[in-house]
């Protein structure tokens, strides 16, 4: 997108599933704008480990 000159990605590896498996956890954010120029919205993805 244009405008964005920093991504910031938090690791989590100590989730738990709601059946008991552990996973990794990724919080994605950038300093972009979206079109009303407020801050963009974190994208949060997870994965059994």
């Amino acid at each position: 997108r244009p405008g964005v000159s920093a991504i910031e990605v938090e690791v989590d590896a100590t989730v738990r599933l709601a059946d008991g498996r552990g996973a990794v956890r990724l919080l994605v954010a950038d300093d972009g704008r979206d079109e009303e120029g407020g801050r963009s919205t974190t994208v949060t993805w997870q994965a059994p480990l």
